[in-house]
């Protein structure tokens, strides 16, 4: 017996940012006469992603609306009293508008310290106008109050038009070049500290709008300040101004203004190093307010304190005390502003979104915590200068720039394979042999290249691997070991090894492969030669290394021999080779071959671009200030550099900058991250204990729980950065918006390598880390890119029905531009072109990947470091 809502009626076609209502249309027949009231029912919203539903929203009323990124995308809205049921939704489309509307527009900028010679990004929201043109001008204000002025027509700046994306979305930048001050100071003699900028937007001469102002710093009013600051050096006291001049905020900073239920705030001296804070309000007891100490700084304001807490009373002190604030966190131009710092408070009552600040108060900077680091780290510069420069040679270099998978290793990695290879076999076949062992090594271990690396599992913090790690469960219910290591070794290795001692059981199995997965790569090294010296003069190829780990009865064999065959437990642990290749119930030593030979081709283009012989990790000298910042190089490097103290309101978020060729630094965005379960992998069928579920009916998936976390952050919605000759452009079409940290700075690299304007995102992840419909896009590191097309649109194409459009050029040198930053592999779809069978460069074909191409998680293996202060 079904009860509950049978069907619901409302408009199958949404009109993008209009609000429909949908009812009850019909109830089951079985559904109880009191429970048959719409107060009852609940709402959920599921977007199709290739007709399949994921839940995005979930309501208590029929109320529905959808913004602009949603238009052509196709949604299944359920009503239920119990369970959401999707045979009974109603599927709708999301449409555009009739009206047109510039709905926002949004200046800032990625400087922290805005002054002329900035760039100013300006971001403008519509509705119903994609692909239309707007004309946006630049004007310095001089008139009171917010919007445009006509006073201002005077300080026209510049002018350009753009065209609105499909996302309804426009973007431009305006450089504050140093002509636009002249003509700031030249209309008004009177300006302050700080110029004010904003920007007007028009569509056919109708509809405009205009930016709230953003402060630039005058740089007139600096030269006073740097004259007035030099005379207090040379012990001259300024004179005393005869008239107080009224207040004005610097940068960023909002005007003193009585906030709801806030008639002031106030700041003063209460004794040594600490302040006293006083907030007058009225009828806020129990509201939250969000309170920052903020240094007014000559450019822009330095972010000291961000706090929130609950008023409980109208008339609320709290003190601050100056000394457990770090002297580091303030701005950098002290040697201008001379010993002193200029300190207010900026109170926000979160419930309302309203603002006030005190005044200034004057603080020497001796009063504020000094971080002992920030001191020994300039004792270290100024004594040895050298140490921050970098390497730009190696003398080893000739030796092991043509070792293959060289650069997902450490040059003391490099440097100890091929010395093992010299002492098995020779001087004269050291790289020859060297190079079939890093494949080996590519092969057993996924290609993390790690010593902890375990059979059947994604690679986690060594410092939380246990003996219980090492458990392999069978389908039988029976349990056996996993291997671990470079070339992963077995129950049967270490016996070899003389590591292990057959009969002693699993617990000393266990203990000694946990002690082989925390000896760390180059101690673990001396085993791989161990096990190889006894076969030594049997292994004539670098294809016998292979095989001596894998099957050493085909050592020295033809291509032809016979290794397993059907019946054995052999055949039955590898039936995935006999498959890929004739599946003839037999597998030659030809075809277990052929993942060798895969990673030998594919390591030839991951050889070592980088020769820093001598320079350690803990040589090179963390940038970053407050904020944990991952940085991408045009090399394919990526740092992750960890700061000493995080700032107050960044613990939960990481930057990301790219450096260019030339090495210049382009801050692309800063996110926030969760941390999240570490799933070992997914399936449509459920694997029992331990198994977790996702999505319902025909959409249910099942994930196996890792015992681990990982992190993942919640990437933007789209990127849309330029800056010269550097372009980092996606745009998205999917609710699965996160990502590993590696992963997207990996992303942000290929994108800039290419420099495309149309590449749009498929997904990479949930937030739960599941990525739930897939089944392969867990922990946030494989993920979907649409497939680019020849007119550059951005629009979805599907291969199978259109290859014409496939723009294999472009296609190709992104996945070389990911396989630069770490991934190894693709999924794709065989095509025919030209009459030819072809596929993708590095891809494996797969069902359903007709509209997309997959990045594998399974060999990422980026060229990572990370650098703690």
């Amino acid at each position: 017996m079904k009860k509950g809502v049978k069907s619901i009626s409302g408009a199958t076609e949404l009109k993008v940012n209009e609000w429909q209502t949908y009812t009850v249309k019909e109830w089951y027949s079985d559904t109880p006469v009191s429970k048959r009231n719409e107060a009852n029912v609940k709402w959920a919203v599921y977007h199709l992603n290739n007709g399949v539903p994921n839940k995005i929203l979930e309501k208590t009323e029929g109320k529905i609306r959808f913004q602009e990124a949603a238009i052509g995308k196709s949604y299944l809205i359920v009503a239920y009293l119990y369970e959401p049921e999707i045979s009974t939704g109603s599927k709708v489309t999301v449409i555009g508008s009739d009206k047109k509307e510039i709905s926002s527009i949004e200046v800032t900028s990625k400087s922290k310290k805005i002054s002329y010679g900035s760039t100013l990004d300006v971001k403008i929201q519509t509705v119903g106008m994609q692909s239309e043109y707007l004309e946006l001008s630049l004007y310095e204000d001089d008139a009171n109050g917010k919007g445009h002025n006509s006073i201002n027509e005077k300080n026209l700046l510049k002018k350009r038009n753009l065209q609105v994306g499909s996302n309804g979305i426009a973007i431009a930048h305006f450089l504050l070049e140093p002509d636009f001050e002249k003509i700031a100071n030249a209309y008004n003699k009177s300006e302050g500290s700080q110029h004010e900028f904003y920007v007007t937007a028009y569509h056919l001469g109708s509809l405009k709008a205009a930016s709230d102002n953003i402060n630039v710093a005058n740089p007139k009013h600096v030269e006073t300040r740097k004259k007035e600051t030099t005379e207090v050096i040379k012990g001259n006291k300024p004179k005393p101004e005869t008239k107080a001049p009224p207040y004005k905020a610097k940068a960023g900073t909002p005007k003193p203004a009585t906030a709801s239920g806030i008639s002031k705030v106030t700041l003063v001296k209460n004794g040594s190093k600490k302040l006293l804070a006083t907030i007058y309000s009225s009828g806020l007891i129990g509201k939250t307010v969000r309170f920052k100490i903020m240094e007014e700084d000559t450019f822009s304001n330095d972010l000291l304190v961000d706090t929130k807490f609950v008023l409980d009373k109208d008339i609320y002190g709290r003190n601050i005390f100056l000394d457990k604030i770090s002297q580091s966190l303030g701005g950098t131009s002290r040697n201008l502003e001379g010993r002193e710092q200029e300190l207010f408070v900026d109170v926000e009552v979160l419930e309302t979104k309203t603002h006030i600040v005190s005044k200034t108060i004057d603080v020497d900077i001796s009063d504020f915590k000094v971080e002992v680091a920030d001191n020994k780290t300039e004792t270290v510069i100024k004594n040895n200068p050298a140490s921050t420069k970098s390497v730009n040679g190696c003398l080893c270099k000739d030796t092991y720039s043509q070792l293959i998978w060289g650069g997902s290793v450490n040059c003391d990695f490099r440097k100890k394979v091929v010395q093992i290879c010299k002492d098995l076999w020779g001087e004269s076949r050291k790289m020859e042999m060297a190079n079939g062992l890093m494949a080996v090594m590519k092969v057993e271990t996924d290609g993390s290249f790690k010593a902890h690396q375990i059979m059947g599992k994604p690679i986690s913090d060594v410092n939380k691997i246990t003996k219980d790690d090492f458990w392999l469960i069978k389908k039988d219910g029976s349990k056996t070991s996993r291997a671990v290591g470079l070339i992963q070794f077995t129950q049967s290795a270490l016996v070899q090894i003389g590591e292990f001692k057959n009969g002693t059981g699993f617990d000393k199995l266990h203990a000694v492969k946990l002690k082989f997965a925390k000896m760390g790569e180059i101690a673990q090294l001396d085993y791989v030669k161990k096990y190889f010296e006894p076969a030594k003069d049997k292994i004539k190829t670098p294809e016998d290394i292979y095989l001596q780990v894998f099957a050493p009865s085909g050592v020295g064999k033809k291509d032809n021999f016979v290794l397993y065959t059907v019946g054995k437990e052999e055949y039955r642990q590898n039936k995935s080779i006999d498959l890929e290749n004739d599946g003839d119930g037999k597998i030659l030593r030809s075809e277990i071959l052929g993942r060798y030979k895969k990673s030998k081709i594919e390591g030839a283009g991951k050889k070592t671009q980088d020769f820093n012989c001598g320079v350690t990790p803990t040589g090179k000298l963390a940038n970053a200030k407050g904020i944990v910042t991952y940085r991408i190089f045009s090399n394919g490097n990526i740092e992750k550099h960890i700061p000493k103290l995080i700032q107050i309101g960044f613990e939960k978020k990481y930057k990301f900058v790219y450096h260019d060729k030339n090495n210049v630094e382009h801050d692309i965005c800063t996110v926030d991250f969760v941390s999240a379960q570490n799933w070992l992998k997914g399936s449509k069928t459920n694997g029992g204990a331990g198994w977790e579920q996702r999505g319902i009916g025909k959409a249910a998936r099942y994930y196996q729980k890792g015992s681990a976390t990982n992190i993942l952050i919640n990437i933007p919605s789209s990127l849309n950065y330029s800056s010269g000759t550097v372009i980092i452009k996606y745009g998205d079409n999917t609710t699965r918006e996160y990502m590993d940290p590696k992963a997207f700075a990996s992303l942000i690299g290929a994108l800039a390598e290419c420099g495309y304007n149309d590449v749009m995102m498929n997904g990479f992840t949930s937030k739960d880390g599941t990525g739930s419909p897939s089944v392969s896009h867990i922990n946030g590191i494989a993920g979907d890119l649409r497939y680019l097309r020849k007119d550059k649109s951005g629009a979805a194409l599907h291969i199978n029905t259109s290859p014409s459009q496939l723009d294999i050029v472009r296609q190709e040198k992104l996945i070389d531009a990911f396989v630069k930053f770490g991934y190894t592999s693709f999924l794709s779809f065989n095509i025919t072109v030209n009459k030819k069978a072809f596929r993708l460069k590095l891809s494996t074909h797969l069902a359903d990947h007709h509209h997309h191409i997959h990045l594998n998680k399974q060999g990422y293996n980026p060229k990572y470091n990370e650098i703690k202060e």
